[in-house]
């Protein structure tokens, strides 16, 4: 299911794509979810974040699948002002992608997010796409808000 966002940054697209892909969002990232622990590395020019969340910090739709948790990794990749991301969690059938179209504006720069989550679940994976496009909506403007404080 495709998904879309505007956010505003309080930055220059260049300083933004490098936040977008920095170790300081993805431990704002962790600390904002309460996850704690994550493994930062840079692979084949990509930036890849591993993470492990637990059951109880997942939105009500996730638990009921996964009530141990879940682990899943962000991978970030910045070509020039636009960032491409792909998430993927570990034995589920949930992935989701989206790129970061970032462009100048009075102020600042502006995002345009463009996105789509696959959820290959028979009967039910339409109804978990619509939840989970919510909650990736959500997740892009908590980004766009961490990258501001960020820029100071």
């Amino acid at each position: 299911m495709e998904f879309s966002a505007r956010v505003k940054y309080a930055g220059t697209p260049q300083e933004v794509a490098g936040l977008l892909v920095s170790r300081e969002l993805a431990q704002a990232r962790a600390a904002k979810a309460g996850m704690g622990e994550f493994e930062y590395a840079v692979e084949d020019g990509a930036t890849v974040v591993r993470v492990r969340v637990g059951g109880e910090a997942l939105p009500d739709f996730a638990r009921k699948f996964a009530k141990g948790g879940l682990s899943g990794q962000i991978q970030a990749r910045s070509e020039g002002n636009v960032v491409r991301h792909l998430v993927k969690v570990a034995g589920m059938p949930v992935s989701a992608r989206f790129d970061v179209v970032l462009s100048p504006d009075a102020g600042g720069t502006v995002g345009e997010v463009r996105g789509e989550v696959t959820v290959s679940v028979p009967f039910v994976g339409k109804k978990i796409e619509e939840k989970a496009v919510v909650h990736a909506q959500r997740a892009v403007e908590e980004d766009a808000a961490i990258v501001n404080s960020l820029l100071g």
